[in-house]
């Protein structure tokens, strides 16, 4: 003879039923709402959603994703010289975070023309640098930095000793 469920464990199957495999977790739903507010052209309403993913969620892994959304949205958005430095900032932070290291160096490219002289350049170059030696890369800067090097009169790096 089959006994019949309690109505709790009956209450606890239906939720685990709605909310089971199908689930999405919070972040994946507020990515996923920013994308449609994107496509309907309501920047704030997306920017709004991206901005709680990379503040209340920092450590999602969609955290880089939007916060490179984010800055590309502010990017497209403004005219003004400084906030789109800002935005492109941002841009290289979430490309580093991403692993996309040619992609954040062009961006810092584009950063440094906006704004040559910010201490910021310097700082993600060095962040930049770190992360293409980590992944086995010099990413030509080793070569800049020996070309920059006031060597005194007929002295140069020797190579290949």
């Amino acid at each position: 003879m089959r006994e019949t469920p309690s109505p709790t464990l009956r209450t606890a199957l239906l939720l685990l039923t709605l909310v089971g495999p199908g689930c999405r977790s919070e972040t994946e739903r507020l990515f996923t709402e920013a994308e449609r507010a994107e496509a309907a052209d309501d920047y704030e309403g997306a920017a709004r959603r991206l901005r709680e993913i990379t503040i209340g969620h920092p450590e999602s892994p969609l955290a880089p994703r939007a916060q490179l959304e984010l800055a590309q949205i502010h990017l497209l958005r403004t005219r003004e010289e400084s906030r789109r430095y800002a935005a492109t900032l941002g841009q290289v932070e979430a490309l580093l975070s991403l692993g996309r290291l040619e992609d954040a160096q062009a961006r810092l490219r584009e950063a440094a023309r906006l704004s040559p002289d910010a201490p910021e350049n310097e700082e993600l170059q060095a962040r930049l640098d770190s992360a293409a030696s980590a992944a086995g890369g010099t990413n030509g800067r080793v070569e800049e930095l020996e070309g920059r090097i006031h060597w005194g009169a007929g002295r140069a790096p020797r190579r290949g000793r």
